[in-house]
């Protein structure tokens, strides 16, 4: 007897995932927004390989990412590895390509990428990911233009204003205060303020591992205190009954510091400078109230406010374009990666227990040039599609997606006409739409019902009279409504009915 094929082996690897087509609807969906809105700024669409050199990452992606790759091996003794993300190969490409294109150079792409990263909701191995980049405009007017760009895939991909923030920041700003500070290990302290609420999370998690609360409890508590202000009622709602709940949000300033000033103090920066970084990442309000604080903490500590002038401008022109109203000065966030240089910003769901940001990008002015091109102002930003899936799941948006589903059905009543309906759905798909051909065996109401369950409302029936008469049957299987229409207005009365 053969043996028997694995269980495990009719499901994907762990971390990757299937698409049978329900869910592709959705993923697609995304997919088409993604690459059709940059395109309608002006952008234009490019790609690169899936699989690049390890060395690639090693120069400017940053450690973290370097440990997450997915290694290649050919018969080559080149290390080669999945792609991880798109910014290093943009900037080969840019590097080699410089003389060649026009200034400023307006680029996106959408693409599948790789990261051994622990699953979690919000965060798999295998994702497509988005990048919109402007190289050549050294204009903050550059990194309102991809923010904007951001906001509208936001928009049209069903968020409203309101229910997302666009969070940023100036690395500038942050570094100028290092400087002023005294601290040297300047590239130390950028991951650490990246991650603060996550230091906050693992704080209070090993509070809350005192308790006896189970570990998804505590996981789901420790995540809700990181957006503390919208779920303290919920948290008393559901969890008032233990004690050390009302005591972490009673003290929840002075455990933020805790974490946050522990962990600096652990990598070697001072108690005093890091209770001033603190201060500063907790910095957090509409750019209007917020930069005057960061331009007045430089003046006490005497150094130049000039670093905060370009993102001055950059908020200036976003609300010329009508995204003030989502944007949030954060000073902690920095974004991890290595080749950032100066603004910086984050997209998240203002509700969602998602602490994964939707998008990130900003300015990295001097990749190009350390991959061997000349020094050319550049940003963008990447955004996946697994956060953004999770959090319009969550709100319920998806329910008119029909992507996937035939705009009308056809079913010959007989053999003999199944020549002259594919004719007819021929005419129909040139005319752009999605014909689901049904062949003439079987009843018409086993048919109707096959065509409901793909999502198809209208359906065309030709028989024998019809045909005599160079006319066809349309039946609306929702209401059950009929009429006849005239062959040769089909196709135009069928794009009315649809369209």
């Amino acid at each position: 007897m053969a043996n028997k094929f694995p269980e495990e082996f009719l499901y994907a690897p762990h971390g990757f995932r299937d698409y049978p087509p329900l869910v592709y609807r959705y993923i697609k969906h995304l997919i088409e927004i993604m690459e059709t809105i940059p395109q309608r700024y002006g952008y234009e669409l490019y790609d690169g390989p899936i699989v690049e050199r390890r060395a690639l990452y090693e120069v400017k992606s940053g450690g973290e990412i370097v440990g997450e790759v997915f290694e290649v091996k050919g018969k080559s003794e080149e290390k080669l590895v999945l792609r991880p993300e798109m910014t290093p190969t943009l900037g080969r490409l840019i590097a080699r390509l410089d003389q060649e294109l026009t200034k400023p150079i307006r680029w996106a792409t959408i693409s599948r990428y790789f990261r051994d990263e622990t699953p979690q909701r919000g965060r798999v191995k295998e994702f497509w990911q988005l990048n919109v980049d402007i190289i050549g405009l050294e204009s903050p007017y550059a990194d309102a233009e991809v923010i904007r760009v951001l906001y509208e895939i936001l928009r049209e991909a069903g968020l409203k204003d309101g229910e997302f923030q666009i969070l940023i920041n100036d690395r500038r700003i942050i570094e100028a205060i290092l400087i002023a500070l005294g601290i040297k290990n300047i590239e130390l302290v950028f991951p650490i303020l990246d991650k603060k609420d996550k230091l906050l999370q693992e704080h209070i998690r090993k509070l809350l591992e005192k308790s006896d609360l189970l570990d998804s409890e505590i996981e789901q508590i420790a995540l809700m205190y990181r957006k503390y202000d919208r779920y303290k009622d919920l948290l008393k709602e559901k969890y008032g009954s233990y004690q050390i709940i009302g005591e972490i949000g009673s003290n929840l300033k002075s455990i933020r510091r805790e974490a946050f000033v522990s962990f600096l103090v652990s990598q070697g920066i001072a108690e005093e400078d890091a209770n001033i970084l603190f201060d500063v990442s907790e910095i957090n309000g509409h750019p209007d109230e917020a930069l005057p604080k960061l331009v007045a903490i430089l003046e006490e500590l005497g150094a130049s406010a000039d670093s905060t002038l370009p993102l001055q401008e950059a908020v200036e022109y976003l609300k010329d374009m009508g995204v003030g109203n989502v944007l949030v000065l954060d000073a902690s966030i920095v974004r991890g990666f290595a080749y950032y240089t100066g603004i910086i910003f984050e997209a998240f769901d203002a509700e969602s227990l998602i602490p994964r940001a939707v998008a990130g990008g900003g300015r990295y002015d001097d990749l190009v040039s350390v991959l061997g091109g000349s020094k050319i102002p550049a940003t963008g930003f990447g955004m996946g599609e697994t956060v953004l899936l999770e959090i319009l799941k969550e709100k319920g948006r998806f329910g008119e997606v029909k992507i996937g589903v035939p705009d009308i059905a056809i079913k010959p009543l007989g053999k003999d006409l199944v020549s002259k309906a594919h004719e007819i759905a021929t005419n129909l798909r040139r005319a752009g739409l999605n014909v689901l051909f049904i062949p003439p065996m079987g009843k018409l109401g086993k048919s109707f019902e096959h065509a409901s369950k793909r999502g198809v409302q209208y359906f065309l029936i030709l028989g024998k009279k019809d045909l005599e008469n160079e006319q066809i049957t349309l039946r609306d299987i929702v209401t059950g409504d009929q009429k006849v229409i005239a062959l040769e207005k089909l196709v135009e009365e069928i794009l009315k009915i649809l369209r």
